[in-house]
């Protein structure tokens, strides 16, 4: 027969050493966001996006700018049907916007090599997210 309470304490304590690993991932993100939001303006980062499936050696929050007018159009072509009626690849034209706007992690660190390895509906997200900044711009602006 196995201790079952001694089981439940081992997962404990496993997950209790990832939470703290995770957390001390989240200041690094914190720290580095800051300073993007410094840089960019603090409505024109979106970092509202977490790793879900987070392990070591992944970041845990992740930040998109938002997408300048040349992003934006390059976006909106890509996600009409094309003249033959053909349905428009929406993801694909999210995940080219994502990889685009991303500014957290850096483009060639370790960490976004990481992040790559998990597909790229990290990178439509967060492409979504940048439309979405620069629609909220717009709409501020009187443009939409």
């Amino acid at each position: 027969m196995t201790d079952v309470q001694a089981l439940r304490d081992a997962r404990a304590a496993r997950k209790a050493e990832l939470r703290a690993k995770r957390d001390e991932q989240e200041a690094r993100d914190l720290e580095a966001i800051d300073a993007l939001e410094v840089e960019h303006g603090d409505d024109s980062i979106d970092a509202s996006l977490r790793v879900k499936a987070w392990r070591a050696g992944l970041p845990f929050m992740l930040a998109a700018r938002r997408a300048n007018p040349n992003e934006v159009k390059r976006y909106q072509a890509r996600v009409r049907p094309n003249k033959q009626g053909d349905a428009p690849d929406t993801a694909a034209a999210a995940i080219e916007a994502g990889k685009s706007c991303m500014v957290y992690p850096p483009r060639d660190s370790e960490l976004r090599s990481e992040l790559e390895t998990l597909g790229d509906g990290i990178f439509a997200a967060l492409g979504v997210a940048a439309i979405n900044l620069a629609s909220v711009e717009a709409e501020a602006e009187g443009k939409e």
